[in-house]
Order: C-alpha cells, then sequence, then structure tokens
C-alpha cells in the first residue's frame, strides 16, 4: 500500500502505524486530491482481499477522526428527540409504552454478565453510551423525560471530544513530523491472568445487582401492582454513579486537551478510580536543560508526591541521581528487570496499572493507563501510550492528581445514586398512584447532582499547579 501511494505525484512519504494499523502520510493537496488517495487505498485493500474488513470496536480512533464528533452530536439529538416525544405523549396524553420495555433496559444495565459481554464486543464507553442512549428513548417514549434531559445537560456541559479534535490539529506535526516517528512493529498486548480491580462504582454494582429484582418482587408482592414494581427496578439502577464518574473523565479529559496533553485513547479516563499501581521511568525525571541527564527536573519532587497521594504502589526504575528524592515506600525494579515485565507482572496480580515513560513503548502498550512525555517530538513510543504530555512534567502531574480526585467522585456519586435508589423505591411502593415514572424522579435529580459535582472537581483538580521549591 505504501509503494502505491509513494508512487503518486505530490505524496512526500507514507508509512503503516503497526499500532494503530493506520495509513500516515505527508502529502501536497494542490497536487494530488484527496479522491485519488482514497482510490489508491480502497484499490490495494480490494487486491489484498481486506476491503470488507473494520477496525474492532474496542480499537481507539485518532482523535482527528470525526466519527466520534458526529456520535456525539447525534447522541445529543437523540437525547432531545426523546425529550420532545415524551412532551408529546404529555400533552397529547397518548398512552406510553408499556413498562415492561423500560423494565427490560434496566435488567440489560444492572445484570453485570451481559454488560461484561457487550463490553468485550463494543468496548466500555461504547457499551456505556449505547445503554444510556437505550435508556434515555424509551424513557422518553414512556413520558420519563428527566432521564434524556439528564443526558442532554451532559452531553452539552463536557464537550470533551470538540477539545480532544482540536489538540490534535495544535499537536498532530509534533506526533507525526516525518516517517521516523511511525512505529512499524506493533508492541506485544499483554492479556491479564486477573481482572483488573473494581471502582467504587463496580463494587456498588456487584453488590446492588442480585438485589435489584428482590425489590421489585417485594414491591409487587406488596402492592399487587407490575407498574410500581416495574418503578422499583428502574429506580435500582445506579445512574448517578454512572453519571458522575464518566462527568470527571469527560471534563478532565476536556481541560487537558485545552493543556494541549493529547487523548489518543481517552476511555482510560474512566478506569482512573481503578489505579492500585504506579510505575514511573526515572528517565523522565531528568531536567530537560541538562541535555545528557543525570539532574532531576524541578518537577520531580511535585510528580513523585501526586503519584504517592494516590494511595497506590510507587515503582520506579533505578537512577542513582533521584535516590535522594524518594521517600521509604517508593520501590525499585530490580536490577536488570525490564520494566515492561514488571508491568506484566503487576497486572497479572490484579493491580490497575499506570504508567509514566518516556521511550519504553512496551511499558506503555501493557499499560491499563500508559502517560508518554516525550524527550523529543516525534518519539515513537508516544504512539503505544493513552495520553501524551509533550510539555513534560506538569501534565503528568495533573493526570496522577486526578487519580484519588477520581476514586473520591465515584464514591460520592455512588452515595448519590444509594440515595436517589432509596426515594425512589419509597416512591414507588408508598407514593401516589397517580403520574407516569414518578418513582424515577429522585433518581434524575441524584443523577444532575452527581454530575454536576463531578465536573466541578475535575475542573478544579486540573486547574491547580504544582508547588516548586526555589
Amino acid at each position: 500500500m505504501t509503494t502505491s501511494l509513494r508512487g503518486l505525484d505530490g505524496v512526500g512519504w507514507a508509512e503503516v502505524n503497526a499500532v494503530t494499523g493506520q495509513v500516515l502520510l505527508a502529502f501536497d493537496e494542490r497536487r494530488v486530491a484527496l479522491d485519488r488517495l482514497m482510490d489508491t487505498v480502497k484499490a490495494v485493500e480490494e487486491a489484498q482481499g481486506v476491503q470488507d474488513e473494520d477496525f474492532a470496536w474496542a480499537q481507539p480512533v485518532t482523535p482527528g477522526d470525526d466519527a466520534p464528533v458526529a456520535a456525539v452530536v447525534t447522541e445529543l439529538l437523540v437525547d432531545c428527540a426523546a425529550v420532545a416525544a415524551g412532551v408529546v405523549q404529555r400533552v397529547l396524553r397518548l398512552p406510553p409504552l408499556p413498562r415492561a420495555v423500560p423494565a427490560a433496559v434496566a435488567t440489560l444495565e444492572l445484570e453485570q454478565e451481559l454488560r461484561r459481554r457487550l463490553m468485550r464486543r463494543i468496548g466500555l464507553v461504547q457499551t456505556d453510551v449505547l445503554l444510556s442512549l437505550a435508556g434515555a428513548t424509551v424513557n422518553g417514549l414512556c413520558a420519563g423525560i428527566g432521564m434524556p434531559a439528564v443526558d442532554a445537560v451532559n452531553r452539552l456541559l463536557l464537550g470533551e471530544i470538540r477539545a480532544r479534535h482540536q489538540v490534535w490539529g495544535r499537536r498532530e506535526k509534533d506526533l507525526c513530523s516525518g516517517p521516523d516517528c511511525v512505529p512499524h512493529t506493533r508492541p506485544t498486548r499483554h492479556l491479564r491472568a486477573r481482572a483488573r480491580p473494581s471502582g467504587p462504582v463496580e463494587q456498588w454494582e456487584e453488590r446492588l445487582a442480585p438485589f435489584a429484582p428482590l425489590t421489585a418482587a417485594a414491591v409487587l408482592a406488596l402492592r399487587g401492582s407490575p407498574g410500581r414494581a416495574a418503578d422499583a427496578l428502574l429506580a435500582t439502577v445506579p445512574r448517578a454513579a454512572r453519571y458522575g464518574r464518566e462527568a470527571f473523565a469527560a471534563t478532565t479529559g476536556r481541560q487537558l486537551a485545552r493543556r494541549d496533553v493529547v487523548p489518543l485513547d481517552p476511555s482510560v479516563l474512566r478506569l482512573l478510580d481503578t489505579v492500585s499501581a504506579v510505575v514511573i521511568d526515572s528517565a523522565v525525571l531528568d531536567s530537560r536543560q541538562a541535555p545528557q541527564g543525570g539532574r532531576p527536573d524541578s518537577l520531580a519532587v511535585p510528580l513523585l508526591a501526586a503519584a504517592r497521594s494516590t494511595g497506590a504502589h510507587v515503582l520506579l526504575t533505578d537512577a542513582e541521581h533521584i535516590h535522594d528524592l524518594l521517600a521509604p515506600t517508593d520501590q525499585f525494579l530490580a536490577p536488570g528487570e525490564r520494566l515492561a515485565d514488571r508491568v506484566c507482572a503487576l497486572r497479572d496480580q490484579g493491580e490497575g496499572v499506570l504508567v509514566v515513560s518516556g521511550a519504553d513503548a512496551e511499558a506503555l502498550a501493557a499499560a491499563d493507563i500508559a502517560v508518554a512525555i516525550p524527550d523529543a517530538p516525534g518519539a515513537e513510543a508516544s504512539w503505544s501510550a493513552d495520553l501524551v504530555c509533550p510539555d513534560g512534567l506538569e501534565d503528568a502531574w495533573r493526570i496522577l492528581r486526578a487519580v484519588p480526585a477520581a476514586r473520591a467522585v465515584s464514591a460520592r456519586s455512588v452515595q448519590l445514586a444509594l440515595a436517589g435508589s432509596a426515594a425512589g423505591t419509597l416512591l414507588a411502593l408508598v407514593g401516589p398512584k397517580r403520574g407516569v415514572f414518578h418513582a424515577l424522579t429522585p433518581v434524575h435529580a441524584a443523577s444532575l447532582l452527581a454530575l454536576l459535582w463531578a465536573a466541578t472537581t475535575a475542573h478544579r483538580t486540573t486547574r491547580s499547579e504544582p508547588s516548586v521549591e526555589p
């Protein structure tokens, strides 16, 4: 494929990025049209018999891709349509959908094994989006405008995808300055021997799942009303917990992108509350003002302090010049041990691993959350990372600071979800019969509170500045 593209007049260079599976090229649009480039790629794919193959759903697209922007616009339109449908249904007094329909969607949201199967097929973020849209649409058609309205507020306030698209426009040349920056081999992807640790949201969902149908059955037995039982089941879905985590991650991603951090895979920001081990390649602590290394950066101390503040195990590669910066709890890799091997070992032990490195593509590829601090523009290892911090340690410090904040937000969001579910279940049991989905009012209120509080916390966390001693 690259040979065919390089042969076109106006194409400066073309290479296949082994990490993303995409073709990267530089061309003069005055000499070669985009349509001709696309036709060449299509012809090569047909010749190789791969024209019908797609990227996997779980494969993150590059920030410059317009598809995520179109997806968010579509989701917002669906939410607005669901609100409009609910209003029309209420004004015209049209019969709502049977309660069994939203109850079935709620069952899918609560049943962990079904969610896991869906996540394995289409990815974490896509699963949350799909269930959110399904729930919003169904609730709108059932005259429950609260959920799609909160969904619409969520998408209007956050703007993560737009910020990601913009930072790519500013930083694309740094990541892809020429053919030398394109990786030609894909680092080995290590499969976990044990599952990643659960965050507060997953822990609550696992505890809740067995009791949700029992709660609905109890309401049915006490009141003899299938409608009230369906309301009780819907009220137990922990939407506030999910909204809180999503709002924190999306706001953090937006703020980091505004600071020129490139989020190659923003889904990892949803894993911040699961980090239990932080691994730092000590080479990133070297001052950029010392070309030969050997002198710590002025932000090395705040970065290590931020790593310790996560409450996770802190592990570093050995370097003599950073010994004075260490705390008794910090650990070193064994002599001769590869960083990637230790990261894989930690994952096999069930740890959620965040890695900060500059040039170790294997270690970055093995991490659950990979933060790259490239030592030069166009570093190949950056493509194996999830978050690229081209301006140095300051943004990596903010990412580490976001870990305990994410954990606190998820825990508080779970508390709000519990309060909303308890109030909703009580209304389903003893509340007035008149009104459709009255039991979900406290659930929607808790979701909105979690969303706003999480977004505010993320904004405050990412705006903070590290304290540097003179």
